[in-house]
């Protein structure tokens, strides 16, 4: 790659970077109606030209954001999928220190979730489009299977009970869904309880139901 080419990649990379930065903000304060391409060139400090050269609308700015929040969480599963297939992490150990990561990455991006939410009650397309995403390399496609192969090496194992991965895998799918709702609706902490609080016990009643009675928890 040219020196041109690599300066072109790197600014590219730093505006990609302030973009979201100021799209995080822009959700987490004023919300779904709030947001304009506006006020997103404005909170960047760049043109607003310079917006319409990487999103066409909000819509794509409220992926793109989705797919940068998802990155984190979906690194860590698939590091935690990939030790446990190699032999080298005990699944049900693995299992709820997934079930912790995701309900970390809930919590961190609980007022971006309300936004999301309510970008997709106001528009039926989004929920569509966000339907239709089926790249494996999606940061929620990522972190769905990195759980499912945690799951079936469980189940393998014998560390888990003899249960429909795939099935298992919906359920705390859900589980994890209407937790970030419930974060994201409240606004606050649920019930007076913290991230640690709520981490704690998602993950020791999902591991009750799944663990093979006699281990302790």
């Amino acid at each position: 790659m040219k020196l041109s080419e690599r300066k072109r990649s790197l600014m590219e990379s730093v505006t990609r970077d302030a973009l979201y930065e100021a799209a995080v903000g822009l959700l987490r304060e004023e919300g779904w109606k709030g947001f304009t391409m506006g006020k997103l060139a404005a909170r960047a400090g760049v043109a607003k030209g310079t917006v319409y050269n990487y999103f066409d609308g909000k819509g794509d700015v409220l992926f793109f954001v989705m797919e940068r929040n998802g990155m984190r969480t979906a690194e860590a599963l698939k590091s935690l999928a990939d030790r446990v297939e190699a032999g080298e992490a005990d699944p049900v150990e693995a299992l709820g220190e997934a079930l912790q990561v995701a309900t970390s990455g809930m919590y961190r991006n609980r007022h971006v979730i309300a936004a999301i939410a309510r970008a997709f009650e106001d528009d039926p397309r989004l929920l569509a489009r966000k339907r239709s995403c089926q790249d494996p390399k999606h940061p929620l496609v990522t972190i769905r299977d990195s759980m499912l192969r945690i799951l079936e090496a469980g189940v393998r194992s014998g560390g888990l009970v003899e249960v429909d991965p795939r099935g298992a895998e919906a359920v705390i799918h859900c589980t994890m869904m209407g937790l970030g709702r419930l974060l994201a609706m409240e606004d606050r902490d649920s019930h007076g309880m913290g991230q640690e609080d709520i981490s704690s016990l998602l993950t020791r009643i999902i591991l009750h139901g799944l663990r093979r009675r006699g281990a302790e928890l």
